[in-house]
């Protein structure tokens, strides 16, 4: 059900129409509105080029990441790729609970400065 939202939505943000996308993709426009609406799933070689289309990474059209596209790791200082490793090294439940504290913590930082 994510895919098919996060489809939409890029698709929107584009602006195309299902018809466009489904010619950009060499697929029918029925298999696009499968797709959005049916929950149909697109083969992985699809689901590549609607990543690689909307440059977006493979974790959030799935819906497993609300990150559109994460920073490359050569990106990120010492201590950001150090929290990062013991973040990814934490159960599922203790992630989401500090995900939680992290978007209070920037939410109160960004109405601070409005």
């Amino acid at each position: 059900m994510i895919f098919s939202m996060r489809l939409k939505e890029l698709r929107n943000e584009k602006k195309l129409t299902q018809q466009q996308l489904a010619e950009l993709m060499k697929v029918g426009r029925a298999t696009i509105a499968g797709y959005e609406v049916k929950n149909k799933q697109p083969d992985y070689v699809k689901l590549i080029w609607l990543a690689d289309f909307f440059d977006v990474s493979l974790d959030y059209i799935l819906g497993r990441t609300n990150i559109k596209k994460p920073l490359p790791e050569s990106n990120l200082s010492d201590d950001q790729k150090e929290c990062l490793t013991l973040f990814n090294q934490l159960p599922a439940d203790d992630k989401r609970k500090i995900t939680e504290i992290i978007r209070t913590l920037v939410n109160m930082s960004e109405s601070k400065i409005e």
